[in-house]
């Protein structure tokens, strides 16, 4: 079945271009593709999400000031380095695509789980589940709780 695509979040944001920060046009969708251009009716897909991607906070030091993060995906060249001089929309950018590499980590487990459904004698089985389940819960659940706080200047730890 084709999955309606709903969009997560959308705005402007500066992507790291070689030595420069370019304008562009952000859209996440649901289904994990992060598009982006030069205007909101001129947007090309950027970068595909999966359950191995991963999002992290850069100092603000490295940002001129700024609010920005690295997507990088392990075994890809997929890279985007974002960021914007307002910390809440950096921040909305931020929980966005946290909330979407998580939705893909859940589906994963939840295939891995029925797939030991299927090799799984009875007794086993629930065992099986119940400890899958708890895993998956608290592998993740940390991110999503997690408050948005921003990557400090490198080197002040007081």
């Amino acid at each position: 079945g084709i999955r309606k695509m709903t969009i997560k979040h959308e705005s402007f944001m500066y992507l790291s271009v070689g030595s420069k920060w370019k304008k562009k046009y952000f859209v996440l969708d649901t289904n994990g593709t992060l598009n982006f251009g030069d205007s909101r009716k001129n947007v090309k897909t950027g970068l595909k999400i999966t359950e191995n991607t991963q999002i992290s906070q850069l100092p603000a030091s490295e940002l001129g000031g700024d609010y920005g993060f690295i997507i990088t995906t392990p075994g890809t060249s997929n890279r985007v380095v974002m960021k914007n001089k307002d910390k809440n929309e950096a921040g909305r950018w931020f929980s966005s695509v946290r909330e979407v590499i998580n939705i893909y980590k859940a589906r994963s487990v939840n295939i891995t789980a029925k797939m030991g459904d299927l090799y799984a004698g009875g007794a086993m089985k629930s065992n099986k589940n119940i400890r899958g389940n708890r895993t998956a819960a608290s592998s993740f659940s940390d991110n999503i709780d997690m408050e948005v706080g921003w990557v400090m200047k490198v080197g002040k730890s007081k």
